[in-house]
């Protein structure tokens, strides 16, 4: 990646939660509205704050490319296939050395630190085992979760390993309808 570029910013639609959470753990800014909103508001979101669109509403994706916007019209049910049709218009590798993951509540940057080191309460709460056993953590600043690589980890990383080597094979990277 050029360093100059600025990762890009995502909107996924709310039949795409699965998607923001990953986009997220990888680092991406991604909203994931919680509320329902109609397609105008939608589409205003994402022309305002350069967004890419992620949706499985084909109207949805029409009147995005017809307003000039990105977007990334999802038609496949699993997480893997979902990313390969990310990766087939922008390749996600270009920045991920230089992102740090974001929440995947409420899509803040997190903060790696210390466990000893958080004063606020945590969601889950900070207990003393994990202070023991990891010198470091993920930390929401915003919202107080807490994110440590525990057992769950490796099933995480194996997920991510499968997600980056899409980007590999990428030709055509940028080639957002």
């Amino acid at each position: 990646m050029r360093k100059n570029r600025k990762p890009p910013k995502f909107l996924a639609d709310h039949m795409n939660g699965e998607i923001a959470k990953w986009l997220r753990i990888l680092g991406f800014d991604c909203l994931y509205p919680e509320i329902n909103l109609n397609d105008r508001e939608i589409v205003e979101i994402c022309e305002k704050e350069d967004r890419i669109l992620l949706t499985r509403d084909r109207e949805l994706h029409s009147l995005a490319l017809k307003k000039g916007l990105k977007s990334v019209l999802i038609k496949s049910n699993n997480l893997i296939d979902k990313f390969r049709e990310i990766y087939s218009t922008i390749n996600l590798n270009d920045y991920l050395e230089y992102i740090t993951p974001r929440c995947t509540l409420c899509n803040t940057p997190l903060k790696l630190t210390d466990p000893k080191d958080i004063a606020q309460e945590t969601n889950p709460p900070l207990y003393e085992d994990i202070k023991k056993r990891y010198k470091r953590v993920y930390y929401c600043e915003n919202c107080g979760k807490l994110y440590w690589e525990g057992t769950h980890w490796s099933n995480i990383s194996k997920t991510i390993t499968k997600i980056k080597r899409l980007g590999k094979s990428t030709k055509n990277s940028e080639n957002i309808a």
